[in-house]
């Protein structure tokens, strides 16, 4: 199905905006069009809506296209602008595509066709090239954070090494023992952070949707943190899940991250964990998961970066890890085509909230009910596939 995609015209001229609503009309991927009559009009607009493409005017009052260009590139650089002039000009198409129009065209030869593959072609670009931003923004944090995260566990390492061989040639073996399991627990970290950074890289990979019993993903995760949920003795509360078209190790890994993320940031006695969903109001084949703990919360000025990649709310003398098991529920959850979200006044809790479409919503009738708390024996372990994916 063709993504719907919403266009911002400027253009002072009233039949030139009537000409291209024209040919925009026909085109069944165009969900909405909107138009300005001036640059600052058309900024505001852009502002307002960030449309999907911009069809933007070379002659303009007041402000000329390539000083509206400039301006909206300086609000997104991958903003993707078409600009539009009424003849030929090889010099402004020049200008226009140095400071970043994704096309030029002329409004004396354009066609319903040539606009439609124009917008295609110039949004598609742009998707990639916010994509290669992304990646490359990515492969930076990933390294700064191998560098930092690593270096503290590695020096330890050394010194602990250097004290143990140092006891074992002086012959003091009282030692010895605590200097290898403090070797352990610092190799341990290493493991773990090289871990976590894998399993968010190959959340890219191209992967297979199948109908996915939610309920069953809750038990594998609740299966693969056995020895956490026992040792703080959590209480899981399950409700009815209903079935979802996804991909099943990256669920899993979902509800073993939120889950997780639940049992490390508590302080309460008895740890409890409520997971339930519901039917979105939007639309009838979406379906709103909510994964509520008692934990200690989330302040609300932090609220706005918690699922962003290597942002960690506590300090790693509070709380260990890596900042990216949000990051992991997120790109998850998007790569299912919704979206996730939370709430918290950083006293009493927090509750994560994600959005799930079926592709067939008919599915969504048949729902699979869990026992209000998943007992040990109905626990189960990963296949073998989930396995090699996410260890």
């Amino acid at each position: 199905m063709t993504e719907l995609r919403t266009v911002l015209i400027v253009d002072d001229s009233d039949d030139d905006l009537e000409v291209f609503q024209r040919l925009l009309n026909v085109d069944p991927s165009i969900r909405r069009i909107q138009t300005a009559g001036t640059g600052d009009d058309g900024i505001e607009a852009y502002q307002a809506d960030r449309p999907d493409c911009v069809l933007l005017d070379y002659n303009l009052p007041g402000r000329n296209g390539i000083e509206v260009l400039r301006r909206l590139k300086a609000l997104d650089r991958f903003a993707t602008i078409i600009i539009t002039t009424g003849q030929g000009d090889e010099r402004i198409a020049a200008d226009a595509i140095k400071m970043g129009a994704a096309d030029y065209v002329a409004k004396n030869q354009i066609t319903s066709d040539m606009l439609r593959r124009s917008i295609t072609r110039s949004i598609d670009s742009s998707v990639m090239q916010q994509r290669m931003a992304e990646q490359l923004e990515e492969q930076r944090l990933f390294l700064n954070t191998l560098i930092h995260d690593a270096s503290a566990p590695l020096r330890q390492i050394r010194t602990f090494a250097s004290q143990l061989v140092a006891d074992i040639r002086a012959g003091d073996y009282d030692e010895v023992l605590d200097q290898g399991v403090a070797i352990a627990k610092a190799a341990t970290r290493v493991q773990n952070l090289i871990d976590t950074l894998r399993s968010y890289a190959l959340l890219d990979k191209p992967v297979i949707f199948e109908t996915v019993a939610m309920t069953d993903a809750v038990e594998a995760a609740m299966s693969n943190l056995a020895d956490k949920i026992e040792e703080r003795g959590v209480l899981v509360d399950c409700r009815e899940l209903p079935l979802i078209e996804g991909h099943r190790p990256q669920l899993i890994q979902l509800f073993q991250n939120l889950i997780s993320n639940a049992t490390k940031y508590s302080r309460s006695e008895e740890p409890t964990i409520s997971i339930s969903a519901c039917q979105s109001d939007k639309t009838s084949d979406s379906w709103v998961f909510e994964v509520r703990d008692n934990g200690i919360g989330i302040p609300p000025d932090r609220l706005s970066y918690v699922f962003e990649p290597f942002k960690r709310l506590w300090g790693q003398d509070d709380f260990e890890g890596t900042g990216l098991g949000l990051a992991i529920c997120k790109k998850i959850v998007e790569r299912h085509g919704g979206q996730i979200w939370c709430d918290s006044d950083g006293q009493q809790g927090t509750c994560f909230r994600f959005s799930l479409v079926s592709k067939t919503a008919d599915r969504y009738s048949n729902v699979v009910k869990a026992s209000p708390q998943i007992e040990q024996s109905s626990k189960r372990r990963l296949s073998m596939t989930d396995q090699q994916l996410y260890p």
